[in-house]
């Protein structure tokens, strides 16, 4: 694997922490981007979820989902230390200040801020009041990042897991909510699983297509 722009400083915080997807694709991904030395030099991963566990028995628990994923304990050890842990409901109110405060001082000793990547792994139905308090609590600088001094400008950006809505009027209204917090350009819907059925049986549409097996090759597609 070539090496790539590892990017700029940056707090990575998953909400939804503790589910299937942060330990089954999301942090086995960032896993794999730090051992190839595509990580910026300084970050780290922010878990929120309401489980009750320490940084120690996240950090565990995440290996022990994947051991697979992590053969060497060494180079894991290395990477966990990048990885924290808040026990709190981000869709109250009420656990907000001490998030707040979690992120103040992961930021400062990571030396991250004030670039954050928010990451959704939730329920569709936890979007929009983590969305809203995400903004209420001052974590995002867009409107002010255009009079920032330097090259370098601030940045904060969302990730928001499918399903986008259940219907184009719910659709609708979680990008006014989105719109009311996040630039445009720093909002980020994706679904995983999009397309999934086709990726998978991609040799069976090829191969069973006369059209398309003389030209699905190496001669003209770089890559999948």
């Amino acid at each position: 694997m070539s090496h790539l722009d590892a990017g700029s400083n940056c707090l990575i915080i998953i909400f939804g922490a503790s589910g299937d997807l942060t330990k089954r694709k999301l942090v086995p991904a960032l896993y794999q981007l730090w051992a190839h030395g595509q990580d910026p030099p300084h970050w780290n991963i922010l878990g929120i979820s309401r489980s009750k566990y320490t940084t120690g028995d996240y950090r565990q628990k995440l290996r022990n989902f994947r051991p697979d994923q992590y053969p060497d304990v060494n180079k894991w050890n290395q990477f966990a230390r990048q990885i924290d842990y808040l026990a709190a409901d981000a869709t109250h109110p009420e656990d907000w200040p001490a998030i707040q405060k979690k992120v103040g001082e992961l930021s400062s000793q990571h030396k991250s801020h004030p670039n954050i990547l928010f990451y959704l792994s939730v329920s569709p139905q936890h979007f929009e009041p983590i969305i809203t308090h995400i903004g209420a609590c001052g974590l995002v600088t867009e409107g002010r990042r255009w009079c920032s001094i330097g090259n370098e400008r601030p940045w904060q950006r969302i990730v928001v897991e499918k399903p986008f809505g259940s219907d184009p009027k719910s659709a609708v209204h979680l990008n006014r909510v989105l719109a009311g917090v996040f630039d445009e350009e720093s909002i980020y819907r994706i679904d995983h699983y999009l397309g999934k059925e086709l990726v998978q049986n991609l040799l069976v549409v090829r191969f069973a297509n006369s059209i398309f097996e003389p030209v699905w090759n190496q001669t003209y597609i770089d890559h999948v």
